[in-house]
């Protein structure tokens, strides 16, 4: 087996033939395809010696467009900060590509990057995250053939997919060790079966709310991500987290044909939870657009589901791990779903909405020229210290503008009223943000007020706020 090597500027190039043994690559290092001749490369493990793990070091970036093979117990030690595989390239065999980092590294403590080639095919076998920093997506998917192992980090999918072909193992993840779906890119894995399949995610790289699927229809390929917040809808509107888990797992079958027959199960922190989130009486809710129809036994309104049908108590441990976990966490399962291409979005919430503290009978914005006049009124009050003011401009971001204090108890109607001076020309969203002694609180519905200053104007009332279910515009 010859070993030809080149180097040229800072770049350490493999030509053309092939290299065979451990070695450390402290410059650049490349694998290129030399016209007719594909470039080879294998790493491979003698049995004979002391060391039986060997290993090919990369300190510097990599670009593979050849293929590499990794034999049963070496390794590929990549210490650089970014692999580049193309889209015919392979990184092959029983060994791992590895992502090494740490304060001993050749460039320590940072965050490495791959560029996988996409997903059209498997261009890597086996990976491996040893970096606490991580390992980030970027530019193109990255499709993984047999196995991902989680020793140490996370991987950031940012806004690239990463492909997992069956039967892809994935090992050792954890609430500190998982895919993390931060911007639009998700997990995606092909044949879910009714073997149940693991989509080990979570939007931050503190919250780990992975999901787990078990299909009993016909076998199909899904994706899986999860995003901060429950929107009114969908994606957008105002959040409705105070009577859900903060989430919504965006859940998507990316086949066409026959439909799944799917149990889903989802798994949330104790940190993610709504201010009157009951863990007793939760199911999981679907946003379900303006079909205006029963789901799965569920009442479908113009947004997300509600209703009696698989209501129950959360677990008390989240069982969707690979370790022991040391943050409490909880589950809640759902079968017979189906249409995943039309209902994508999903989160756990209560089943029904409780009352209120403080009983609202109205809250209403009125422009006039430049200044805003709130007005709203309770029939009861229990334990209501005061009421938080808030204002925005898009309906989804509220500030604080002014406290004014509540009554207490209370079982007569009582009015209120605030003027916001500052509010200037344009469309303004206000809330109440109504705190107990305690510091529990629940929101109002939105109000909306459009000023123009003298030009004419719009005042209109969105109720209720927050929900879960269909809401009414007051104009």
């Amino acid at each position: 087996m010859k070993k030809i090597l080149y180097t040229a500027a800072a770049a350490f190039v493999l030509a053309f033939g092939s290299y065979e043994a451990g070695a450390q690559c402290k410059s650049d290092f490349k694998v290129f395809d030399g016209g007719t001749e594909k470039m080879q490369v294998k790493v491979f493990s003698d049995p004979t010696a002391t060391c039986k793990s060997d290993r090919l070091k990369i300190c510097g970036d990599a670009i593979n467009e050849g293929t590499i093979e990794v034999q049963k117990d070496a390794k590929v030690a990549f210490e650089g900060k970014r692999w580049s595989n193309k889209a015919t390239a392979r990184v092959k065999g029983e060994g791992f590509l590895s992502f090494r980092n740490s304060t001993t590294s050749c460039t320590p403590d940072i965050e490495q990057e791959i560029d996988g080639g996409g997903c059209t095919d498997a261009t890597v076998t086996n990976l491996e995250v040893e970096n606490a920093k991580g390992v980030r997506l970027v530019n193109n998917a990255t499709k993984i053939s047999a196995k991902v192992k989680f020793s140490k980090g996370h991987i950031y999918l940012d806004k690239q997919d990463m492909c997992l072909e069956k039967p892809v193992v994935v090992e050792n993840y954890c609430e500190d060790k998982f895919f993390v779906t931060e911007s639009t890119g998700s997990l995606k894995r092909t044949a879910v079966d009714a073997t149940a399949k693991t989509f080990p995610v979570g939007n931050t790289k503190d919250s780990y709310t992975p999901a787990r699927l078990t299909n009993d229809g016909v076998a199909k390929e899904f994706k899986v991500r999860v995003s901060k917040d429950v929107y009114s809808e969908g994606t957008t509107g105002y959040t409705v987290n105070d009577q859900s888990v903060g989430r919504t797992w965006h859940i998507e079958q990316t086949e066409e044909g026959a439909d799944a027959d799917v149990t889903l199960e989802l798994q949330y922190n104790n940190a993610e939870k709504g201010t009157a989130f009951n863990g007793a009486n939760t199911f999981i809710s679907r946003y379900v657009g303006t079909k205006g129809n029963t789901v799965d036994g569920e009442v479908s309104n113009n947004y997300w589901s509600y209703g009696s049908a698989g209501c129950g108590s959360e677990t008390p441990t989240g069982p969707i791990t690979s370790c022991t976990p040391t943050v409490t966490s909880h589950a809640r399962s759902k079968g017979g779903l189906n249409d995943f291409k039309t209902y994508n979005m999903y989160t756990v919430a209560n089943c029904a909405r409780s009352a209120l503290p403080v009983e609202m009978l109205y809250f209403r914005a009125v422009a006039d020229d430049c200044v805003v006049k709130l007005n709203w009124a309770t029939a009861t009050e229990e334990n209501n210290d005061y009421f938080v003011v808030e204002r925005s401009t898009d309906g989804r971001t509220f500030d604080e503008i002014d406290i004014v204090q509540g009554n207490g108890n209370s079982s007569e109607e009582i009015k209120y009223k605030y003027v916001d001076n500052t509010a200037g020309e344009g469309t303004f969203y206000y809330r109440l943000r109504q705190v107990d002694f305690d510091g529990a609180y629940e929101y109002s519905e939105v109000a909306i007020a459009r000023s123009s200053c003298g030009k004419g104007f719009l005042n209109a009332t969105v109720m209720p706020n927050p929900t879960l279910g269909q809401i009414t515009y007051r104009v």
